[in-house]
């Protein structure tokens, strides 16, 4: 059984069930705590955190096709609550650790040199993403990495549409100010 296979919201949420929707939603749960909390042992905790809530909870849910916007809502919020209240207790940033957002390198296409300052770049664009103050972060990792539409953002976060748009619109206009001084930087540099 896929998530497609589930027309309606079961009375319910049986193992089988929790199974397609495990299957479907972990790593994408897990990487949108991890982007936040950037502990491995603390993101798995929130998502299976998160998976509890949403089951004992989804028969809130109203419109059943938007579990997946619904459940991104539960994970973020969810995170959010565990940083805020253990801000004191985080690691210090440790790059290995970060999951790229912008895109995967193709290895047969690209030399090493090519690699390297490829996932440099990615690393830089995760951390300014990172830095972006939450309410453009959120929107940026909802619309780029969850793939939801203006309308489901707008309606989740409970913002016009036209706030959503402003604020990706700002979010994108830093990250590119922000890349365009890396990359000169690094030809500066002789890098690039």
């Amino acid at each position: 059984m896929g998530i497609k296979e589930i027309k309606k919201k079961p009375q319910q949420v049986d193992q089988e069930i929790q199974k397609v929707f495990f299957k479907t939603y972990y790593q994408k749960a897990y990487r949108t705590a991890f982007m936040i909390i950037k502990d491995h042992g603390v993101a798995e905790d929130i998502v299976q955190d998160s998976f509890i809530k949403a089951f004992r909870n989804i028969q809130y849910l109203k419109d059943f096709e938007q579990f997946g916007a619904w459940f991104a809502v539960i994970v973020t919020n969810t995170a959010r609550n565990f940083f805020r209240d253990n801000r004191h207790t985080f690691p210090i940033d440790d790059l290995e650790k970060i999951i790229p957002l912008v895109s995967h390198v193709d290895k047969d296409s690209q030399s090493i040199e090519d690699m390297i300052i490829d996932k440099e770049t990615r690393e830089y664009v995760f951390n300014m993403i990172m830095k972006l103050n939450e309410k453009y972060r959120d929107i940026f990792i909802y619309r780029y990495y969850w793939d939801l539409s203006y309308d489901t953002i707008a309606e989740e976060l409970n913002l016009s549409m036209g706030t959503v748009k402003s604020r990706l619109n700002r979010g994108k206009i830093f990250l590119k100010k922000e890349l365009e001084k890396y990359r000169k930087e690094e030809r500066e540099d002789g890098l690039l």
